[in-house]
């Protein structure tokens, strides 16, 4: 394949992707959508020099604050507060008799794998989650994970230098999601903070939650497309580059970096599409399920923004999660593993440990092929008690994030588990949904648990 090929062939990912109409037209586009990239936005040139308040939330009129915290190994990273909405200050959730900050509750919203925190503020705020929260009573904060654009690096290491990129989700878990919750629950004077997060950001809250060295400072969590386990992903695209130790090529290349946008990641990506059975025309489709409420306009922009270069050991250790069924820690290798670990196997996450008194939901879609529902299910039964659960049957991994239709297919129940949680009638469902219950009885899902579980209590012997 010849590089100008594949480099036309990327660009697909980050501009050009066809995706599939909704609402009976070729290519169909809201008002919305025509406002999106027109007079309320700062030019794009602009707004990839302004910081992330004045870019995308400022100019809808609502307040917004630039926060710093610095991780436990270094990184600084920064957060936007959305402290209250176009209602003004008075405005909040819950008895107008409570003070200020109790009526509107902190919440944090994580964003996913190649992303920052703007991939919450690209809506329109009526289609816009953040916004709606906002407007809902609550003080929104938007997480911008290590090495973003948004963020500010690290206190010792520049990007050329391959510390700079020696972590991966394990470190997200274990350093940032930590760092991000202290300070907002020092900033509101020991008010527990709702998780929101999106794919890779479910993986860092579930891990984190696991340990349970943070939960006393969390309300509740809220998880779209949730990922613990990965040994069910059905896109071909993601299998294919797992199978093939992609993660492993570019670590012998000596490199530590990977971002889509780089001729390295075209190359990558052209070399995945030529294996058999990987259907590239549609890159996006390929990847995350065919999102059913996309528009062109809506995800050239979250692709145009959303192309963040990860660490080629998160890649690994994402590789390592689909090949292996387990969600463990980063596998070093024997050796290294006992260096870093004491045990020649790394250490899984115990989501038995979650505490059941933790308020949680689960939002999914039945065409999801990265947060497959099998595995979702799988996810579920390994928790200490049923949560909340929205089944889409038509969702992708995409829709949750920028589809068009999510005022209306599951905001409103968001707000109603958030209010539950906030007046302390929240009570954890006590029968599966039916869709799940098909799932749990499917004889290939029981398989694979059983399969995992007797590996599982093998690794935890092996490790003491």
């Amino acid at each position: 394949m010849s590089c100008s090929y594949v480099l036309i062939l990327a660009q697909l990912l980050v501009v050009q992707l066809v995706v599939r109409p909704v609402r009976g037209s070729a290519v169909y586009t809201s008002s919305s959508d025509r406002v999106l990239g027109a007079g309320n936005r700062l030019p794009l040139r602009e707004l990839s020099r302004s910081p992330l308040c004045e870019g995308l939330v400022q100019i809808y009129g609502y307040p917004c604050e630039e926060h710093e915290v610095t991780t436990d190994d270094g990184f600084i990273l920064t957060l936007q507060r959305i402290p209250y909405g176009l209602k003004g200050a008075d405005s909040g959730h819950g008895d107008g008799d409570m003070s200020k900050d109790r009526r509107r509750p902190p919440l944090l919203m994580q964003h996913g794998l190649f992303s920052g925190g703007e991939s919450w503020l690209l809506s329109p705020p009526d289609e816009n989650l953040a916004f709606r929260l906002v407007e809902q009573g609550y003080e929104v904060w938007i997480a911008n994970g290590r090495t973003s654009r948004w963020s500010h690096g690290h206190a010792k290491w520049r990007p050329e230098d391959k510390e700079y990129w020696d972590w991966s989700w394990d470190e997200m878990a274990l350093y940032d999601v930590p760092a991000m919750l202290r300070h907002i629950y020092t900033v509101r004077n020991g008010s527990k903070v709702t998780y929101l997060g999106h794919s890779q950001g479910t993986i860092m809250g579930l891990a984190a939650f696991s340990l349970r060295k943070i939960t006393h400072m969390v309300e509740a969590a809220i998880l779209l497309c949730p990922i613990a386990y990965l040994d069910h992903v059905s896109s071909a695209f993601v299998r294919v580059a797992a199978s093939v130790y992609i993660d492993k090529l570019l670590m012998s290349a000596g490199l530590h970096e990977f971002n889509l946008r780089s001729e390295v990641g075209a190359e990558l990506v052209g070399r995945v599409c030529d294996h058999k059975g990987v259907d590239c025309s549609d890159l996006l489709a390929a990847i995350t399920g065919p999102n059913c409420c996309l528009n062109r306009t809506r995800t050239w922009f979250e692709l145009h923004w959303s192309s963040e270069a990860t660490s080629v050991r998160n890649l690994a250790h994402l590789s390592q999660m689909i090949r292996s069924g387990t969600f463990c820690r980063y596998n070093f290798g024997w050796f290294s593993n006992v260096r870093h670990y004491g045990y020649f196997y790394p250490p899984i996450y115990p989501l038995s440990n979650v505490p059941i008194s933790l308020p949680m939901m689960l939002l999914f879609g039945g065409a999801d092929s990265l947060a497959d529902p099998y595995d979702v299910a799988h996810l579920m039964i390994s928790l200490p008690q049923i949560p909340r659960l929205v089944y889409l049957s038509r969702y992708a991994h995409m829709d949750f994030i920028v589809g068009i239709n999510g005022a209306e297919d599951f905001f409103d129940q968001i707000f109603d588990f958030l209010n539950h949680v906030q007046n302390g009638s929240y009570t954890a469902p006590t029968e599966l949904p039916a869709e799940i219950a098909q799932l749990l009885g499917d004889r290939r899902l029981q398989n694979t648990i059983s399969s995992r579980r007797s590996q599982q209590r093998t690794l935890l012997i092996q490790n003491g």
